[in-house]
């Protein structure tokens, strides 16, 4: 599914890239998980990765 056409080319990129990490599950989660990191995807995995360091996974699956 595209993005919306009022992103920019580089939320573009950034949309279509957590896309193909996601494929695609629920675009408005990516879109809102994209604008609380500035479109910085690698920014969102760092998030990502230091929430399992913190506190592992059993606890992240019970927030979903």
């Amino acid at each position: 599914m595209a993005a919306p056409p009022s992103l920019t080319p580089s939320q573009q990129a950034s949309f279509n890239q957590l896309q193909a990490i996601t494929n695609g599950a629920d675009r408005e989660a990516e879109l809102s998980i994209l604008e609380s990191v500035n479109w910085d995807v690698q920014q969102m995995q760092y998030l990502k990765q230091a929430g399992h360091k913190l506190m592992g996974e059993d606890q992240l699956r019970s927030l979903r």
